[in-house]
């Protein structure tokens, strides 16, 4: 099933240039709207061993992620955001509202003893990504001023809706043999299915009007006529890909040993953006062309320009546009890495020890590398590209695991860092966190406890506090 993943972002540009005689140099901003939402989950069942199964009962497991929200406090973003009121209308403020929280993953597993061994099945959320931005653009009040001879009025609005869905989810078949009471193994098999889906809209809808007073032979000659803009564009894209890897897991005595094996597959599809805009906006940071902006500031000598330049007055007249295009065909690339983990029973059944080692990152990335070498070559030009690489290095995973009675906890550490575009470490290349340097990356801390209650139905309660905060509640049945 596909885990639809929506990223919505709209923005809203509202523009209310003016000319008149009696008008004023006036230029009156009101502040943005933001609301922004992230959704994010990351199932740690993926982390267990495959040899934790029921090798006496058949066995059912349900969880889930309770659901936490955390919102940013206002007084914190006001303090942030308090400088930028002196640039707005009088008594407006700029007050961004931004939340957090933890997406229900789901996970399904049942264990029945079967061919002297153990039988398995699961299927688990593996991941879960909802970004969710609301964005007004400051709408805008300008005033030419008194005298002129020309004159523009516009009003409108541009509108940006935008669904983005990503979802990773696991399918595992998996057997365990019980050799005798010192020896076990296990193999297990897994199908991952990666989607990606993006839909969107770019509306615009602009309306006005412009007068001009023309010298044809010495005579002043009126000339006006209606701005009327309503574009409606699309933005859409598809990738997706399906792809098996091996765990194998063997103990022995108080050794144990778990090899999960990674994958670099290339989703294949595609994503385009298409859009276009008046010709006196910039379609990439949607603001006036610089002639304009300066004669709405009441330099007419600026405006007189720049109206007749480069056939701007015909422009007008045409309601001419500017377009731009961001494509790709290029394939995804997705890559998760390989994870070895060895480990040691230092009380059985009740505390040990494990260290896990990673080969390669969490990387997804989707880039046109011929774009790439023309923005070195010619950063002035830059060609419209759509260009996305993310990289996640997690490595040296040290944990203690304890469980007694009918609880358990895991506390640890392990090295983590981030890479996006052509930024690297960006966790240990911080000078505040110089001193967290641990492997390649910068020491993160692992942290979770929870408990079973009940005999033949048990009910799982847990609570992951770090690196990343959920509450899970679940439900574990023997046959």
């Amino acid at each position: 099933m596909k885990k639809v993943i929506g990223i919505t972002t709209l923005f809203f540009l509202c523009f209310s240039f003016g000319y008149s005689q009696e008008d004023t140099n006036t230029i009156n901003i009101y502040p943005p709207g933001f609301d922004a939402q992230l959704s994010i989950g990351f199932n740690y069942d993926w982390l267990k061993s495959p040899l934790d199964v029921s090798f006496d009962y058949p066995k059912g497991y349900f969880g889930i992620n309770i659901p936490l929200k955390y919102g940013v406090d206002k007084s914190f973003t006001s303090s942030l955001t308090s400088d930028l009121s002196e640039n707005f209308v009088e008594g407006e403020k700029f007050e961004p509202e931004a939340s957090a929280k933890q997406y229900a993953n789901a996970s399904i597993k049942v264990d029945v003893p079967m061919f002297k061994g153990v039988l398995s099945f699961s299927n688990l959320q593996m991941m879960y990504l909802r970004y969710l931005n609301n964005l007004s653009l400051p709408r805008l009040e300008f005033g030419t001023g008194s005298t002129g001879e020309f004159g523009v009025f516009l009003r409108g609005g541009v509108n940006v809706p935008i669904d983005l869905a990503i979802g990773w989810e696991t399918m595992t078949f998996g057997y365990a043999f019980e050799v005798n009471d010192k020896l076990r193994f296990a193999f297990n098999l897994h199908r991952h299915t990666f989607s990606f889906d993006l839909k969107g809209k770019v509306d615009l809808d602009i309306y006005g009007n412009f007068n001009v007073i023309v010298d044809q032979g010495g005579v002043q000659t009126p000339m006006s006529g209606p701005i009327d803009y309503s574009l409606h564009n699309s933005v859409e894209g598809h990738y997706e890909v399906e792809r098996w890897t091996p765990t194998f897991a063997v103990e022995f005595w108080r050794f144990g040993l778990v090899s999960r094996f990674g994958m670099k597959t290339e989703p294949k599809g595609f994503l385009s953006a298409k859009y276009s805009v008046p010709f006196f906006i910039d379609p990439e940071t949607f603001s006036l062309d610089e002639g304009l902006s300066d004669g709405f500031n009441g330099d007419q000598d600026a405006l007189t320009k720049y109206m007749m330049e480069n056939n701007n007055l015909s422009r007008f007249k045409k309601n001419d546009v500017n377009s731009v295009e961001y494509s790709t065909q290029k394939n995804m690339v997705w890559e998760l890495p390989q994870a070895h983990t060895l480990s040691f029973d230092i009380f059985p059944e009740k505390l040990s020890l494990s260290y896990t080692k990673l080969f390669g990152n969490l990387r997804m990335e989707l880039s046109d590398p011929f774009s790439d070498k023309g923005a070195i070559l010619d950063t002035t030009n830059y060609p419209d590209t759509l260009d996305f690489r993310f990289e996640a290095f997690v490595d040296n995973v040290i944990l203690l695991h304890g469980s007694f009675y009918n609880s358990f906890f895991n506390i640890g550490i392990f090295s983590l860092d981030f890479a996006f575009r052509d930024k690297e470490n960006l966790l240990s290349g911080l000078e505040a966190l110089e001193k967290l340097k641990f492997g390649n990356g910068v020491m993160a801390p692992i942290l979770n406890f929870g408990a079973l209650v009940g005999t033949k139905m048990q009910l799982l309660v847990e609570l992951d506090l770090l690196p990343l905060t959920a509450l899970k509640g679940g439900i574990v049945y023997y046959f």
